[in-house]
């Protein structure tokens, strides 16, 4: 009879281990988060991205196949980039999608001072800002020559809010806002156009909305003009 190795019966345990930690070390990486400051240009990153604390960045031909976030006093400034997942700013100073920028998710800013898309850039999602505190004559949220698939939601900010030459596949809501002042000009709206509970100076022309213009309680009323609606357009 053979005699039995003392360590014979600790290899399994001791492969199943080296296994493990081959896998953790993989859904790390895989799970990992970039942390992207100055110029960014060129570049192909397989992972989400993070624009720390009061830095700023620059995205410029690159693409991000996962989400990305920005922290507080943070800015990001995309020209001709992509990106796969959401784009959200907490509390960050400025994001700017500008030039053929394309976003696969939603834009998503809650107390960031300003979310700004120009030139071409596209969101296949949503693009919501809700308690910005944008100085007034600023901009809170811009979106100029851009397009949005999904609804475009600005709650309770401060500063400018302006939409202009864009085409909306979904809703646009200005509701409870602050100083204002508002506009919403020569845009292809599919949706509604809910304009509810603003304070500051407003201006609703030139628009194409399938769906309904409801303006209610707003402080002073909007100037509503030469816009063709589908639906209903109810103001009070």
């Amino acid at each position: 009879m053979n005699p039995i190795h003392p360590y014979r019966f600790a290899r399994f345990p001791l492969n199943l281990l080296l296994g493990c930690m081959v896998w953790l070390g993989f859904a790390c990486a895989t799970f990992a988060e970039v942390v992207l400051s100055g110029f960014v240009g060129l570049r192909i990153i397989n992972d989400d991205v993070v624009i720390a604390r009061n830095t700023s960045c620059v995205l410029n031909s690159s693409v991000i196949n996962g989400k990305v976030r920005l922290g507080p006093g943070a800015s990001l400034l995309t020209v001709r980039s992509q990106i796969t997942g959401n784009v959200r700013a907490l509390h960050s100073s400025r994001l700017d999608l500008r030039i053929f920028t394309r976003v696969e998710g939603d834009v998503l800013g809650e107390g960031a001072r300003a979310i700004l898309m120009q030139s071409g850039t596209i969101v296949a999602g949503n693009v919501e800002l809700a308690d910005s505190n944008t100085p007034s004559g600023a901009d809170a949220l811009l979106i100029v020559d851009s397009t949005v698939t999904g609804r475009v939601l600005a709650t309770n900010n401060s500063g400018l809010l302006r939409i202009g030459g864009c085409g909306i596949n979904g809703n646009i809501a200005f509701l409870d806002n602050g100083n204002g002042s508002y506009l919403i000009r020569n845009n292809f709206i599919r949706g509604n156009v809910r304009y509810i509970g603003n304070r500051g100076a407003g201006v609703i022309v030139i628009n194409r909305v399938e769906g309904n213009l409801l303006n209610r309680e707003n402080s002073p009323p909007p100037s509503i003009a030469n816009n063709i609606v589908g639906g209903n357009t109810v103001i009070r």
